[in-house]
């Protein structure tokens, strides 16, 4: 299983701006949900403000393998997301893992 984890800050020149942006990011990455053939979970949290340190949007999703987050990656859906997140964002961070079952079994 793979780890997508993906971490964005908005414009916006005020909290309230920031917040209004975030939302419509949140919507926009929610409307994912059940629609990406290998993508297993999806969670967007929104963050509840701070200094230049804090995120103010997370994605974390979980894909069958690095084929299925590749093809996250070019989904028509996910596509047209992204354009809806270029517009808002002024930064981005990512994070991909692997997930091994520390379970032993």
């Amino acid at each position: 299983m793979i780890k997508h984890v993906v971490m964005w800050r908005v414009r916006g020149t005020s909290a309230e701006e920031r917040r209004e942006q975030a939302g419509k990011i949140r919507a926009a990455l929610e409307s994912l949900r059940g629609n990406i053939p290998g993508m297993s979970s999806l969670e967007v949290g929104v963050g509840a403000g701070g200094d230049e340190q804090f995120g103010d949007v997370v994605l974390i999703s979980t894909h069958d393998d690095w084929a299925a987050l590749k093809g996250y990656q070019v989904h028509p859906a996910h596509v047209e997301v992204a354009r809806v997140i270029a517009a808002a964002r002024i930064e981005r961070r990512v994070l991909d893992f692997e997930v091994t079952d520390s379970s032993g079994g």
